[in-house]
């Protein structure tokens, strides 16, 4: 998927803007414009005019479709400040930044929109705040928005390129970065990949010859600052600038007798985006697409920057601000998911345990009932099937009616059989078409007596004595009689 971007540095005098293509191929820069800021005017209505007019012209000729926006303001008109919190929650440091930064602002905290971002964290965490007038904020972003672009970012300008040597280069564990303007220099101090602080000054931009006097004691200014701040102090190897008016001979040359650094530029495109293709024919200059460039390469892998507009930044800050509440909610869901799924696995087992154990009883009961069967599959299945057999079976004998119940059959006998006669059936088997009758007697007369008193029934005929045997143990004779109906 092909991303437009459209990166907007707004300076005081002048607008950079540079459009990028990102895609899986590469990127590639397919144009830029560096328009001029007309001097603003004492009636505002004018000046606002002036301003939509050059950003208008800054991105004339530029194909605007599905293009994100990102934009960066003066640096002129974003205060810094450094603060120590005593805790590490976004949702915490907000709610109390505007009561900690209100006594060193030069404006009204009511009239501010504050954001902020994390140097380190231990038991107090160091935070940099950026504070940028209301009211010059609103007059950008309606400006931006009458021109029907509406920004997902706004950063401050400089800030950028700093974020993007710190992140990706390998200048040295300590170096200064200077990002100057018409009439505006920005000093960052970057240790080990992090912005620790950041001081913005301006000068006379009509007195050329003393800017490097004004760079040279703001930096001292700076490097005391730094220290009265932090636990350690801050020695910077390197000296490394971006913008416009700067000779690296002569500002290597100002700072020789207090420091010994070597001094060189700044290049994001040579030194950070290395595979990024430029179109041909493009008027680009490191020192006026700089700002414009780092932009772009922080909003292409979505890396968090101060951010003072955008619907993009909205999402993050909330997600930062609640961190640690939809971490513990979320925590807490995945437990009770956890232990839902426990108990449905466990439930699962139980269940599938209880109908094995089913099912070996219907087995066994399978097994005794019908024992002649050897392979068992399926013992409901198997079990229907024989009584369906036995039914239909039973069917063929004659209606329900003609059956004879095995209760009338013993009644028969019991009634039949003088009492007398000392009689105990101990056996009782039924087939289709006879009875196998067992049991013992005192005599043998007696079996023959229990013979002819049963030939009297109604319900039974052919009577027939099986065997007759005293049994020389219990002294009884033990018979067994076949009974048709």
């Amino acid at each position: 998927m092909t991303r437009k971007i459209i990166s907007l540095d707004i300076r005081s005098d002048k607008i950079s803007t540079l459009l990028i293509k990102t895609s899986l191929k590469g990127h590639s820069v397919e144009a830029v414009s560096s328009v001029p800021i007309p001097t603003l005017s004492e009636v505002h209505d004018e000046s606002v005019n002036r301003f939509v007019a050059a950003l208008e012209n800054s991105v004339k000729g530029m194909d605007l479709s599905g293009a994100e926006f990102v934009i960066s303001i003066p640096p002129n008109l974003i205060s810094y400040r450094n603060l120590r919190v005593p805790f590490k929650d976004r949702k915490k440091i907000r709610q109390v930044l505007p009561f900690e930064i209100e006594p060193t602002l030069p404006f009204p905290v009511e009239e501010a929109f504050l954001d902020f971002q994390a140097v380190r964290q231990g038991d107090q965490t160091d935070i940099i705040v950026c504070a940028v007038r209301t009211p010059d904020l609103t007059v950008i972003v309606d400006a931006l928005k009458s021109l029907d672009m509406d920004p997902q970012a706004v950063t401050a300008g400089g800030l950028p390129t700093a974020l993007c040597l710190a992140r990706f280069s390998n200048i040295a564990t300590q170096y200064l970065f200077i990002d100057v303007d018409c009439c505006c220099c920005t000093l960052y101090a970057i240790i080990s990949g992090q912005i620790h602080l950041v001081r913005t000054f301006q000068f006379d931009p009509s007195r050329t010859a003393e800017k490097y006097d004004v760079i040279f004691r703001q930096s001292l200014q700076f490097l005391a600052a730094f220290e009265a701040f932090y636990d350690f102090k801050f020695e910077p190897a390197i000296l490394c600038f971006s913008g416009e008016g700067i000779d690296a001979d002569v500002l290597k040359h100002r700072f020789d007798p207090v420091m010994e650094v070597s001094v060189q530029p700044v290049n994001i495109l040579n030194d950070i985006m290395k595979s990024t293709r430029l179109a041909d024919g493009l008027p680009y200059s490191p020192q006026d697409y700089n700002g414009a460039l780092g932009m772009a390469a922080l909003e292409i892998p979505g890396i968090d920057m101060i951010n003072f507009y955008g619907e993009r930044t909205l999402f993050k800050r909330y997600w930062e601000e609640n961190k640690n509440d939809i971490i513990k909610t979320s925590g807490i869901a995945l437990l009770v998911f956890i232990f839902f799924m426990f108990n449905v696995l466990l439930e699962a087992r139980q269940l599938d345990k209880s109908i094995r154990s089913i099912n070996q009883k219907m087995t066994l009961i399978f097994q005794s009932t019908f024992p002649d069967v050897a392979k068992i599959v399926d013992p409901v299945q198997q079990m229907r099937t024989k009584i369906q057999d036995i039914k239909e079976q039973t069917s063929y004998a004659g209606e329900i009616g003609d059956i004879k119940l095995n209760v009338d059959i013993l009644n028969e006998i019991s009634q039949l059989v003088p009492s007398p006669i000392d009689v105990e059936i101990t056996q009782f088997v039924r087939g289709d078409d006879n009875i196998l009758i067992s049991g013992h007697t005192d005599t043998f007369n007696a079996v023959d007596e229990i013979k002819s008193t049963l030939e009297k029934s109604k319900l039974l005929k052919n009577i027939t004595i099986n065997s007759a045997n005293l049994d020389a143990a219990s002294n009884r004779v033990q018979f067994k009689m076949k009974v048709d109906f």
